[in-house]
């Protein structure tokens, strides 16, 4: 971020966005209130972010970063370990931001915010299990709620070997799900098509990500982390990540008209 200017202004357009959301829906939200509650010009906003999503995208990072900058993986004697210990920061972390996390997740049960950084949470642990030694080149899948999810070069291998669609988990990152009650149908297919992969789940009784199951077989050469977004139908109806995103393009355009 560089100077002290620089930090200043992404630290008020952060408050400013995380105050907004314990009082409205991110999708209400637009560029002009962040810019008059952090007292920043629009010009300076969009110096630093393409719009309200890159900021958004920004502070779930930033608060990403501040719950695991202290957790190497290699200070734990397991995955299992691991991720008990990230569970246990990301409670701290909450209950230590109780009354604002509140307000935030009533005001955005059903929106962008929320899939933002449900997003985020699942790419992170994606990330986290790609690299350990015994996943090398294996297809992860893990189990998120009723469907068992793999992302970037997995979704894009399993897109084209088992025709699931691909949807975006974050641009320029693709994602396909298998609905758990269709695990076996695929999974079959899987192993006919003769490529290894492991299934992972998330157990809340002990507060552990498992691995549940391994098919040893060949390995995924797959490079690419999507299919070219640009050309992807699905990430042109839904506009980055929500049709509420035509606004900002909409605001974008004027910004530039009158300058």
């Amino acid at each position: 971020m560089g100077d002290l200017r620089t930090t200043r202004t992404y630290l008020l357009l952060k408050n400013a966005l995380l105050e907004l959301l314990s009082k409205e829906s991110f999708d209400s939200i637009k560029v002009n209130d962040i810019c008059n509650l952090a007292m920043i010009h629009r010009t300076t906003f969009y110096s630093h972010f393409d719009d309200k999503y890159d900021l958004l995208e920004y502070c779930i990072k930033e608060a990403e970063k501040e719950i695991t900058e202290k957790m190497e993986p290699e200070n734990y004697t397991s995955i299992q370990e691991f991720y008990t210990n990230m569970i246990m920061a990301l409670v701290c972390y909450i209950e230590g931001n109780k009354e604002k996390f509140k307000a935030m997740l009533i005001k955005n049960d059903n929106t962008s915010f929320y899939k933002m950084f449900n997003s985020t949470c699942v790419l992170y642990i994606y990330k986290m299990l790609q690299k350990e030694e015994k996943n090398q080149n294996k297809i992860i899948l893990v189990k998120c709620g009723v469907f068992f999810v793999a992302i970037g070069k997995d979704a894009i291998l399993l897109h084209e070997i088992l025709g699931l669609n691909v949807t975006c988990i974050k641009p320029g990152i693709c994602k396909v799900g298998i609905p758990r009650l269709n695990c076996i149908k695929y999974t079959d297919k899987l192993e006919n098509s003769g490529y290894g992969y492991i299934l992972y789940d998330y157990n809340s009784k002990n507060k552990k990500v498992e691995a549940k199951y391994e098919y040893m077989g060949k390995a995924n050469t797959e490079t690419e982390k999507n299919i070219g977004c640009r050309d992807c139908k699905y990430y042109q109806k839904q506009c980055l990540y929500d049709n509420i995103y035509i606004f900002d393009i909409l605001e974008e355009r004027k910004r530039k008209k009158e300058e």
